[in-house]
């Protein structure tokens, strides 16, 4: 996963993340749920690029929107909230 974006205080962050997938969580008709394990790295406008070991990141998919949802534990806590993929056909 690749995610360029603007925090609510208007600081410019770029995430780059590569899962292994370890189980899904949810899935219903509008959306899947699963958990991944993750390593990448974590960059931050005027601040540089720290190296981020996940425990593991909660992917949600919204199958009618094609939004995504990423929640992720470890060294970084992230959010990110209605991602869209141009790449994730549904």
């Amino acid at each position: 996963m690749h995610a360029r974006g603007t925090s609510s205080d208007g600081t410019k962050v770029q995430i780059n993340l590569k899962f292994t997938v370890i189980e899904i969580i949810e899935s219903d008709c509008e959306k899947v749920t699963w958990r991944n394990s993750a390593r990448g790295t974590y960059w931050i406008y005027g601040e540089g690029t720290e190296t981020i070991e996940e425990d593991y990141v909660d992917v949600t998919y919204h199958l009618l929107t094609g939004e995504i949802d990423v929640v992720g534990f470890g060294d970084v806590d992230l959010e990110l909230e209605e991602i869209i993929d141009n790449n994730f056909e549904g």
